[in-house]
């Protein structure tokens, strides 16, 4: 995962990702630990931010 800074104002204009980072991603999508995340209540098919941050967490 590649970030771009704009200094002036300390924010995150782009970020780009490797295609080692979208086949992780994938794989953390397809995973059980993903499955215990989603609540019951909510769709498996969508892509949530909150399985982001929870895919970046694990890459920490």
């Amino acid at each position: 995962m590649k970030k771009e800074f704009n200094a002036t104002e300390e924010t995150c204009e782009h970020m780009y990702y490797t295609e080692a980072d979208l086949v992780s991603f994938g794989n953390y999508l397809l995973s059980e630990e993903r499955k215990v995340h989603v609540f019951e209540n909510h769709d498996k098919n969508i892509v949530y931010d909150a399985d982001v941050e929870a895919w970046k967490d694990k890459q920490k």
